[in-house]
């Protein structure tokens, strides 16, 4: 079972309806792929690949390169 498939059909349906509105405000049409950089830019976000990411391990950035098992996270 993929990682998608493991959330709960409720917050697929929530996150499906956020990315929507983005795309709607970024004038994307809904069956084309909402670009991360163009919306990380409106919401003020940086984006950064694990090997950017100071203070990891050269084992976790290798790890995190090499999973499929994980889309982003959260740094504050």
């Amino acid at each position: 079972m993929s990682l998608i498939q493991r959330l709960s059909p409720e917050f697929r349906q929530h996150c499906e309806a956020i990315a929507t509105e983005q795309r709607s405000l970024l004038r994307v049409r809904s069956f084309e792929p909402l670009p991360a950089d163009t919306l990380a830019a409106k919401l003020g976000a940086t984006l950064f690949t694990p090997d950017r990411v100071t203070n990891l391990e050269p084992e976790q950035v290798a790890l995190l390169l090499a999973s499929d098992e994980w889309s982003g996270a959260i740094i504050s």
